[in-house]
């Protein structure tokens, strides 16, 4: 019986989060659909399929509240929580992570989540090439962050995960655009924006803030289509 409820529960949870997630990229006003499931809600559960679900979507919430210390301190209680824990359980919530550390200006504690993170399933891997990608930017490296994004769009794309792949175009072309080659990544900017997981300016990272007029201007005079497969610059 306790397995069936777990199971149930693990199920409710990810479609929350799922949900809750799309709902405060498109709004970001933190405002979420009334099911999500709080942190502390799940700190009583304890179990780490149910805490990697929830975590993330409190962080992201905090954050469109605009609380960045709430959200800093839920990633490091979840970091705290799965590291003795199998490695599948610190890769899968990467990507929200990531992103939530590197926009409130905590690329440390980024850096934090990628050490000694061993993967072996396809998701897994999938989700520590996204987290690469968007610490890389935010070190400064695009070209190798542009290459990291598109591999990521392309695993995402081929895994069925439309919300990552908009994530991942979303990031190739803002690369672009840093690198001085806006006209270049229009073709990639227009589908990622256009995807339900498409952030606000707000959730970018520090150094890219601010581009978003830039992505519309660039889209306003470009009708390129973007290429079958990311072949570099």
């Amino acid at each position: 019986m306790m397995l069936v409820l777990l199971g149930l529960g693990w199920r409710w949870t990810s479609a929350c989060r799922t949900e809750s997630t799309s709902l405060v990229n498109r709004s970001g006003s933190g405002r979420t659909h009334p099911k999500t499931v709080s942190a502390g809600s799940t700190r009583l559960v304890g179990e780490p399929h149910v805490l990697i679900a929830a975590f993330p979507v409190a962080a992201l919430v905090a954050q469109a509240r605009g609380d960045p210390v709430a959200a800093i301190q839920l990633v490091e209680e979840l970091d705290e929580a799965t590291k003795d824990r199998p490695a599948k359980y610190r890769a899968l919530p990467l990507p929200d992570l990531t992103r939530v550390c590197v926009a409130a200006g905590h690329l440390p504690s980024a850096e934090r989540l990628l050490e000694d993170v061993t993967v072996h399933t396809a998701r897994s891997r999938h989700c520590l090439v996204t987290a690469q990608a968007v610490v890389t930017e935010a070190r400064g490296g695009l070209e190798a962050a542009a290459d990291l994004y598109a591999d990521a769009a392309e695993r995402w794309s081929d895994y069925g995960s439309v919300p990552e792949r908009g994530q991942a175009l979303f990031g190739l072309g803002r690369c672009l655009v840093q690198l001085g080659r806006p006209k270049g990544a229009t073709g990639w900017l227009r589908p990622g924006r256009s995807l339900p997981a498409s952030p606000p300016d707000r959730y970018l990272p520090r150094p890219t803030r601010g581009f978003s007029r830039t992505f519309s201007m660039a889209m306003a005079h470009d009708q390129t289509e973007p290429p079958v497969k990311w072949v570099g610059p």
